[in-house]
């Protein structure tokens, strides 16, 4: 059978300019991490005011130093995963990032987004997990749906269904300069939506409550260069629970910018810098049938891992060794157990921590 003439040329002709215009592949993630144990990013940090003018008074430095990563092969491919410490107006706090092939993902405690809510009224604590955050992959303006979930909030003995969304717009490489460096960044603009559910006789309709945006700059090798929060008023006319006859007063969040300073590689870790014990939350969570567990031993000592059920029950001793101070994972396989609600324990010399896992088969 010969094929006709019109789809033969069709198929030569795209052939051909597949070979002469190949496509670029995506970047991968790991590339815009510099790997090394104690690199610091010094970022200048400044708070926005309402027309989103910097406030001079405000500047302050923001220190972010690497302080361990893992790198594990999977079927040929690279995870890794990196624990980042953030020093900010004396407060600080430390991240866990991965990068799988052409993904950034981010380990988020759902509470620390809202910290005028709790937890436990609102139940937040259930969604705390790894999220994707930057997909090189995307087409360019394409939206990608970070985080979503609904709930309910009780204001003046009043119950109403709401929902969070984290949203992210992957857009065009350009150069940018930033303190007197030009970078080619990739931007990110990320947004952040509460949406009342209202429940009518026809369904549910979506009333926007409130919505943040982020814009986020990364460049290969370096990682952020910049990042711009913008100030935000939510006035009380434009809020669903006005609408709803609940009275809430303004909101005006402010903005901040944080640009990069400088970035030093192939230092020592500063000896004033108290390194602590801590056990990371297993990933994947929930899991089937195995999760990785992290964890950061700060000195030379026996370390002990339990795996418990739900009736303090022990199910599992995965770990009982020496090991010396760094950044540590293990392999958790639930094979031989049912599906349910487990706990582990991390013993460290006379400090313990307990995290929650989920296996699901």
């Amino acid at each position: 059978m010969r094929l006709p003439r019109t789809i033969l040329v069709l198929i030569v002709t795209a052939l051909w300019s597949s070979a002469l215009y190949p496509q670029a592949p995506s970047p991968k993630a790991s590339e815009y991490f510099p790997r090394k144990n104690g690199v610091i990013w010094n970022y200048s940090q400044i708070v926005l005011d309402t027309l989103q003018h910097p406030i001079d008074s405000t500047l302050s430095i923001r220190k972010d130093q690497m302080i361990g990563f893992t790198v594990i092969g999977m079927d040929g491919i690279e995870w890794t995963t990196q624990w980042i410490k953030t020093i900010s107006g004396g407060v600080q706090d430390t991240v866990k990032w991965s990068t799988y092939q052409n993904t950034v993902k981010r380990y988020f405690e759902i509470g620390k987004l809202f910290p005028s809510l709790t937890i436990d009224s609102l139940g937040l604590g259930r969604f705390n997990g790894t999220y994707t955050v930057m997909n090189f992959s995307s087409g360019v303006n394409s939206v990608d749906t970070l985080i979503r979930f609904d709930t309910t909030v009780t204001i003046d003995s009043m119950t109403f269904p709401v929902r969070f969304s984290f949203t992210s717009k992957k857009l065009a490489e350009r150069s940018m300069k930033v303190s007197a460096v030009t970078y080619t960044v990739t931007p990110y603009v990320y947004k952040f939506a509460v949406t009342a559910l209202y429940q009518t006789f026809i369904g549910a309709i979506k009333i926007p409550v409130a919505e943040l945006y982020d814009s986020t700059f990364v460049a290969k090798d370096t990682w952020i260069v910049r990042r711009v929060i913008p100030s935000t008023v939510i006035p009380t006319s434009a809020s669903t629970l006005a609408l709803l006859g609940v009275a809430i007063p303004e909101v005006k969040i402010p903005g901040t910018m944080d640009e990069l300073q400088s970035i030093v590689l192939e230092v020592r870790e500063e000896p004033n810098i108290v390194r602590q014990f801590r056990l990371e939350q297993n990933y994947p969570n929930p899991f089937n049938p195995s999760t990785t567990i992290s964890y950061f031993v700060p000195e030379r000592q026996t370390v002990t891992m339990r795996v418990f059920d739900i009736l303090g029950r022990t199910v599992a001793e995965s770990l009982n060794s020496l090991q010396e101070s760094g950044y540590h994972t293990i392999q958790f396989r639930g094979d031989a157990l049912p599906s349910g609600v487990y706990f582990y324990r991390l013993q460290c010399g006379t400090v313990s921590e307990t995290r929650k896992m989920l296996l699901q088969k």
